[in-house]
């Protein structure tokens, strides 16, 4: 079993960060279902607007890749999620991929799955 942290939401006007509050709550789940889980937050990433991933049909079957690379951002976010450091992932996994660019993903995706979602 994995344990996995979710936030709940409550109403009401939100922090200074622009995040609102919340509570906290560890859970245990199966493996199958915190892949599953994991993948879902990975999907609703929008890389459109992030210019270290592209997304192109023709290449890797449409996965958004890192840029001038065949390399998906999802792998990226997965060895993170893996406990993987940016530093780990570019010299265990894929040494091609820059440093700086891994942490500019792994930092986007953040970004992104931390924002309030809409009411």
């Amino acid at each position: 079993m994995k344990s996995c942290t979710l936030m709940i939401t409550t109403a009401g006007s939100p922090r200074r960060s622009g995040r609102r509050s919340g509570t906290m709550v560890m859970i245990a789940i199966s493996d199958p279902i915190y892949a599953m889980l994991r993948m879902m937050e990975t999907a609703m990433i929008d890389w459109s607007q992030c210019p270290d991933v592209e997304c192109n049909p023709g290449k890797v079957s449409g996965a958004c890749l890192v840029v001038g690379t065949r390399i998906p951002a999802d792998a990226v976010l997965d060895n993170a999620a893996d406990g993987y450091t940016a530093e780990q992932i570019v010299v265990e996994i894929y040494p091609s991929l820059p440093l700086d660019r891994a942490k500019r993903i792994l930092a986007y995706a953040r970004d992104r799955t931390n924002a309030p979602h809409p009411a």
